[in-house]
């Protein structure tokens, strides 16, 4: 088992703040915003209101089964008819691990803007970015637009959400 690093609520509003500051920097706006269940909806719901995106929307997706990674497999899907009117999409998540599940994100919404011509951009923002697994690595397989913070791949976070209640 993996070291793990336990995170306060006061770390995740401090990160999050990062990821806002570096979002108004870039000076892109966006008009919705798109968080993945379950790790992104807190960092998500932060960041619109900091933000003032109205549109907010959520898909429920996974790739790891306690700290197992596996195939990734959407809970709930991203419909296209929703993300119509979006000209600029910001994909919020807690991490970037291995990249999958950013990457499956991204494939869905670039076949979206092919076949059903929405036209719409799409960055990414996350607290950590996992690397350092050496040249080799092909893993993170994409990098996000935003990210709080870098992390070692070895260490696996505990954000306050995740607590189980049983055991405390």
């Amino acid at each position: 088992m993996s070291e793990k690093r336990h995170l306060g609520w006061e770390d995740v509003e401090s990160y999050v703040k990062v990821l806002i500051d570096q979002i108004k920097e870039s000076g892109k706006k966006y008009d919705c915003i798109l968080g993945l269940a379950t790790g992104g909806l807190v960092p998500t719901c932060f960041i619109a209101k900091a933000l003032g995106i109205k549109k907010v929307l959520t898909v429920s997706i996974k790739s790891y089964i306690d700290e197992m990674a596996h195939n990734v497999q959407f809970i709930t899907s991203i419909n296209y008819k929703d993300l119509k009117g979006s000209s600029n999409i910001l994909i919020v998540d807690d991490l970037v691990d291995r990249g999958e599940t950013l990457f499956e994100v991204e494939k869905i919404l670039g076949y979206y803007n092919w076949s059903y011509k929405l036209g719409c951009n799409f960055d990414s923002a996350v607290i950590f970015t996992k690397t350092g697994r050496g040249p080799d690595s092909k893993y993170p397989r994409v990098l996000p637009t935003y990210s709080a913070e870098t992390s070692d791949p070895d260490t696996w976070l505990v954000f306050p959400w995740e607590l189980n209640i049983d055991d405390e």
